[in-house]
């Protein structure tokens, strides 16, 4: 905690609540982040740090991001056009869905037809 009570961390989330990137706004970036959770189970964006200081907040698409657990470590290996980038955990927001193993959330939409079944 600083004098005047909010901690780094706080202040961290207040400034990307108003704005989390250059190319998005706070309300584009949270709707994007719910879009892929209610239809992925999974919701992902990469953290730019600049030294120790987080920057900025940029989504990644979901079917894209495996979450891998070596250990005790989770990386994070991403699809791109160049191939698989490993991230660490440090460096991504991941919100989950409900799942079964802690690491990844299950999609609603193959859970639920299963129900169907």
């Amino acid at each position: 905690m600083t004098e005047s009570g909010w901690s780094a961390v706080t202040r961290w989330w207040i400034w990307f609540y108003r704005k989390p990137n250059a190319m998005m706004t706070a309300q584009e970036f949270r709707e994007a982040m719910t879009c892929q959770l209610s239809l992925w189970g999974n919701a992902y964006a990469k953290i730019e740090w600049l030294g120790d200081r987080p920057v900025s907040l940029i989504p990644l698409k979901p079917e894209g991001v495996t979450p891998v657990r070596v250990g005790g470590e989770i990386t994070y290996h991403v699809a791109t056009g160049a191939g698989i980038t490993v991230l660490a955990k440090r460096s991504v927001l991941h919100l989950k869905g409900f799942g079964t193993d802690g690491i990844d959330g299950l999609s609603p939409w193959p859970t639920l037809a299963k129900c169907w079944e």
